[in-house]
């Protein structure tokens, strides 16, 4: 409630794992009796309700430094500065938020390889379903242009970098969770120094070092150096080509780069369904026991899929396997071979697929 104003829904998303139901609303409803319709409808003895109303959240860009940018001016420099948006309309948060965007970053006067250390704020709506698992059309796309500035004359674009929006944003939220497991696995090892399940803490440290090392892979991916792409509108003196793709020859004819740091801040909630959508554990699990699984690798994608078996239920907060042998049987994986090759994937010293996701 803002003011005199109420928060009324015409619409209602239906969420039941992957698939994903819209329904218009026969009359507008608020908050509170689209609960109670819900309820009334769905929940029983083994079946909770929760709802929530689409709100956008925070996507911050951090503009660490660029090197090796061209020469544009005279004097054989450049006064750069970035400028973040998302391409996809969709996406786009046009409600009301407390905190306002920045899109553009400080300019860095006369300088080829300018520190900028700013951070930037777009809006993301976050009533949008992200497409399909391993669907590349469609996908927002999170694009930062260098930017010349000058003074009375039109300012001069150097080049982009463009990633892919929901990839970044699921590595990002990885990272953060990898050091909260990372944190909580140390504690563990600590306390069980000095007690005498010797094979306990041995399991501990090894899933310590898988952590760490997943961990340590995720901020490269969230905190990392982008080449700069070449778009039309740049100066096409600065255009060369290399694998098939065209980049931004700058200073010492080597290419330009831009460190970006990706930040992404909502809620819990939110967080765990672009965790699901992305950064597919399932598939990763399986595709790494498809060679013993004897073929049959996709069905049994879907059968976990079908039973709603995710992150949470593979792998806990300690970095430590949940997903039993009956678990899998239940959900119709009938051999016990390839039950126990999946599992297998699962020992820390086997869990490469997990810094790998496939987007």
């Amino acid at each position: 409630r803002k003011g005199s104003a109420v928060v009324q829904l015409e619409r209602v998303k239906i969420v039941w794992g992957e698939e994903v139901e819209i329904h218009d609303l026969p009359r507008p409803l608020r908050v509170h009796e689209l609960h109670q319709t819900l309820k009334a409808r769905y929940e029983h003895e083994h079946m909770s309700v929760f709802h929530s109303v689409p709100v956008g959240w925070k996507l911050a860009i951090k503009a660490v430094s660029a090197r090796h940018l061209p020469k544009i001016d005279r004097a054989g420099l450049c006064d750069a500065f970035c400028r973040a948006s998302i391409l996809d309309e969709a996406y786009r948060f046009k409600g009301y938020c407390t905190t306002a965007e920045k899109t553009t970053s400080k300019v860095a006067p006369k300088s080829l390889s300018p520190d900028w250390n700013d951070n930037l704020t777009l809006l993301v709506n976050g009533g949008v379903t992200p497409p399909p698992q391993g669907q590349r059309e469609g996908r927002p796309i999170l694009r930062v242009e260098v930017i010349d500035w000058n003074e009375g004359n039109e300012n001069a674009l150097l080049g982009v970098v463009d990633l892919d929006l929901l990839a970044e944003v699921a590595a990002a939220i990885r990272a953060d969770r990898l050091v909260k497991i990372e944190q909580e696995l140390e504690k563990k090892a600590m306390d069980m120094q000095n007690k005498k399940s010797e094979a306990e803490l041995l399991a501990v440290r090894a899933n310590l070092k898988s952590i760490k090392e997943q961990r340590k892979a995720a901020k490269e991916r969230v905190d990392a150096w982008h080449d700069l792409e070449w778009v039309e509108g740049c100066d096409p003196q600065f255009r060369v080509k290399e694998g098939g793709k065209k980049k931004v020859k700058g200073a010492d004819a080597q290419f330009a780069t831009v460190r970006l740091g990706i930040i992404p801040q909502m809620s819990e909630a939110q967080k765990s369904c672009y965790i699901n959508y992305e950064d597919d554990l399932v598939r990763r699990l399986i595709d790494a026991a498809r060679g013993g699984c004897g073929g049959a690798a996709d069905e049994y994608l879907d059968l976990l899929r079908r039973r709603n078996i995710g992150e949470l239920q593979i792998i806990n907060s300690m970095g430590l396997t949940v997903l039993t042998d009956h678990a899998l049987e239940g959900a119709g994986i009938v051999h016990p071979s390839h039950r126990q090759a999946i599992i297998e994937c699962l020992a820390p010293q086997r869990r490469h697929f997990l810094t790998n996701p496939a987007h």
